[in-house]
């Protein structure tokens, strides 16, 4: 009997407890202040992964997240600087991480026309039948 009992009150607790509570309304633990996710940074479909405690990661913001990024030597040979880098999206899920995809910024092209190899092979190709 004194195991009835006991499943009797602990049945009875749990009931009490969740009683006007559905699952997806219950508190959840989170993840520690101190601990250190990932701040995830895509660049041409890899992935480069810096630690970041969670009270700084929450709330990052673009600039200081790219301060982050830059400190792996990767990118930072890459880039060279940031205003070599263009950022296509940065979005901070908070307690649990943070994604930066970057490329580089495309460079317009001079109009270089007469001094282009094709225009110089152009001109050399029309000068040599001129000669024949």
């Amino acid at each position: 009997m004194p195991e009835f009992n006991h499943v009797f009150i602990t049945y009875s607790i749990i009931l009490f407890y969740f009683q006007d509570n559905e699952v997806w309304e219950q508190r959840w633990p989170s993840v520690d202040w101190r601990y250190r996710l990932d701040l995830v940074c895509k660049i041409k479909g890899e992935e480069y992964i810096s630690k970041v405690e969670r009270n700084y990661l929450d709330t990052l913001d673009v600039e200081t997240a790219l301060d982050i990024v830059f400190d792996h030597p990767y990118i930072n040979d890459l880039f060279q600087s940031k205003e070599n880098v263009q950022v296509l999206s940065f979005k901070v899920e908070p307690g649990y991480k943070a994604t930066l995809s970057l490329k580089t910024k495309t460079i317009p092209p001079e109009d270089t026309s007469s001094s282009s190899p094709s225009a110089n092979l152009n001109e050399m190709s029309s000068g040599s039948e001129k000669g024949r």
